[in-house]
């Protein structure tokens, strides 16, 4: 590693508005699946470019294809005008082409410079300079605005967080094409606005972004073109400013706006779980009243005390005051053994870091 990260990778050099990666007839089967058919589709230098869609739309598809993870069937990838195997994601990062999952593939385990640093780790006669790499991830961490130590270990930060790390790590890698999928599902406002701020000012320095997202009001805030997958095929390309909301949930669901909400009248039945005065880390007084048959939202802004309410009911972690009732009688959940004999299921926050 040289002495700034940044200087192991030239910056962006393409014109803004050039195309700089095109998609022709790009396709991808699977045994009987068509899990993308053919797309044509062209992506320009220092755009934001945020495409959309139903989960089993494609997205997931296109950004394996994108980023070399896996082999298309058919088609081809044109980058800066010249046709690309993309055969594996070291070809892809070597062009300059990257991802933030919504999922963090770093390592819990290492520190955040470790990990900043992966693959191209400070070293001198075979040993790792760890302060020189904490110094210089922490330099490049404050210049991009996050509040966030680089000694610490990965596992240590909010998922949040690690998801910020993941951003930086791919900033520092010579990035020119970099696709965000779903990057705030688990960010505050607060890091959620950081990490607008980064993506306003990679495509300031000419960086084309990918932006995947379900949230409508991120993709009218922040992309320059919305693309929209429907079942696999690429049904329509708009820029933002000709286009709405109901106009791209009519193209992701082949129906208007009106059609979605339809709700037919439901009788909760008998209480099934009930909390008062529910009090734990993170949250305090919750009473609630959940019936048999009904869907009951926990609706607030992540630091709000929701999945810490949500992981005491389960057991998970222990209540500091209040009551739990079951079916009308008062329970001790104190584990999550509790919580499955009684049965209770929980589907975490974090599926790979909290599920199975």
């Amino acid at each position: 590693m040289t002495s700034t990260a940044q200087e192991l990778h030239p910056a962006p050099t393409l014109e803004p508005g050039r195309t700089i990666l095109e998609l022709k007839g790009l396709e991808k089967r699977y045994p009987g699946t068509h899990a993308l058919k053919p797309v044509d589709l062209a992506f320009k230098a220092a755009e934001i470019h945020a495409i959309v869609g139903e989960n089993g739309a494609g997205k997931s598809t296109l950004i394996k294809l994108l980023t070399g993870v896996m082999p298309r069937t058919s088609g081809e990838v044109i980058w800066e005008g010249k046709a690309e195997a993309l055969a594996t994601p070291h070809e892809a990062m070597a062009l300059g082409i990257n991802a933030v999952h919504q999922e963090v593939v770093l390592c819990r385990h290492l520190t955040v410079a470790a990990n900043m640093f992966l693959g191209e780790e400070n070293s001198r006669f075979g040993l790792l300079q760890q302060r020189a790499m904490v110094k210089e991830a922490q330099k490049i961490i404050d210049g991009l605005g996050f509040d966030l130590p680089a000694h610490v270990m990965l596992g240590d930060l909010t998922i949040g967080q690690q998801q910020l790390i993941a951003a930086a790590r791919a900033t520092v890698r010579g990035t020119k094409f970099l696709i965000f999928d779903e990057p705030t599902a688990y960010l505050t406002r607060k890091e959620a606005d950081q990490l607008f701020k980064l993506i306003r000012r990679l495509k300031g320095e000419g960086v084309t972004i990918i932006y995947i997202s379900h949230r409508m009001e991120e993709v009218f805030e922040l992309a320059d073109r919305v693309s929209v997958l429907r079942d696999g095929t690429l049904v329509g390309t708009r820029t933002i400013a000709e286009t709405s909301e109901p106009e791209l949930v009519k193209l992701m669901i082949n129906r208007s706006i009106e059609q979605i909400y339809h709700k037919e009248h439901f009788t909760p039945g008998a209480p099934i779980v009930e909390t008062r005065n529910l009090s734990g880390k993170g949250f305090e007084n919750v009473s609630v009243t959940v019936h048999a048959g009904e869907i009951v939202g926990l609706y607030g802004l992540i630091g709000a005390g929701r999945s810490e309410f949500v992981t005491t009911l389960y057991g998970r972690h222990r209540k500091s005051a209040g009551q739990i009732f079951w079916q009308g009688k008062e329970v001790q959940v104190n584990s999550e053994h509790d919580a499955i004999r009684l049965g209770m299921a929980l589907a975490p926050e974090s599926r790979r870091d909290q599920g199975l």
